[in-house]
């Protein structure tokens, strides 16, 4: 669990005045990938946003974005991140190894993560407000919650939200 900022830099690719590119191939770890980067190869300024937000997610966790292979119906990082969000239950994500960490500063870190996750690159914050987000200076808006590959949907009911998880990690 130690980050790997090399992973994000795309940005560095733009010329100058460029806002936006297309690839012929995605590159890059799978994970991390903004949604426009993996399907359309499309890139921006804001594939890195959504990169940092998963990053951010990993360190408030301490979970990998890809976990271990497992058989146990395990929703990954994302998934787990999300129902418990949805849920009303994101203090319950906090690293042990955080020890006393304030549990209003998590659920603003693991809000500031979500939002950086916006499947619109549009939406996604720009660095400067993600840092003022982070210190509890300026208001974080509410995520728009990111699809997710496996149908979860989040207004579903716990039971029900478990049963879709499970069928889809073992179809």
């Amino acid at each position: 669990m130690i980050p790997k900022i090399s992973d994000f830099g795309t940005a560095r690719l733009f010329q100058d005045e460029q806002t936006h590119a297309i690839t012929s191939k995605a590159i890059g770890t799978l994970g991390y990938l903004a949604p426009e980067y993996f399907r359309e190869g499309k890139f921006s300024f804001k594939s890195d946003i959504y990169s940092f937000g998963i990053m951010l997610l990993e360190i408030v966790t301490g979970q990998p974005i890809i976990p271990p292979q497992s058989s146990d119906g395990s929703v990954g990082l994302v998934g787990n991140v999300v129902r418990n969000w949805t849920e009303g239950a994101a203090d319950d994500l906090k690293d042990p190894a955080m020890g006393e960490a304030p549990a209003e500063e998590i659920r603003r870190y693991i809000q500031t993560g979500l939002c950086c996750m916006n499947d619109s690159a549009e939406n996604r914050p720009p660095m400067r407000q993600i840092e003022l987000m982070l210190q509890g200076y300026c208001p974080i808006p509410d995520p728009q919650i990111p699809r997710l590959p496996n149908g979860w949907m989040p207004n579903a009911p716990s039971s029900a939200t478990q049963t879709q998880y499970n069928s889809a990690s073992s179809n």
